[in-house]
């Protein structure tokens, strides 16, 4: 297992007591035991599902935004046909 740098140390596992290795998911520091899985501090779980909710809302609105460009396209073309079968 490997130990970040800096002043943190590497943090023992709940379960077995090995130490824990240090992965960064979604901007927020977890510890990782290869046996028994991934450890959360306080306010880490509510700081990636925040992460999570705004990326979730800037895809929705790029597709949203991509509709809207698609259906004017269309729109228009299907509106200028519509023209010639009067």
């Amino acid at each position: 297992m490997s130990e970040t740098s800096g002043s943190e140390s590497v943090r023992p596992c709940p379960v077995c007591r090995q130490g824990m290795e240090h992965e960064r998911e979604h901007g927020v520091e977890i510890d990782v035991c290869e046996e028994h899985g991934v450890w959360l501090d306080a306010g880490e779980l509510e700081a990636i599902v925040l992460k999570l909710k705004a990326r979730a809302g800037r895809q929705r609105r790029r597709a949203v935004d991509s509709a809207r460009r698609r259906g004017k396209v269309s729109g228009a073309f299907w509106g200028w046909w519509s023209l010639l079968g009067e």
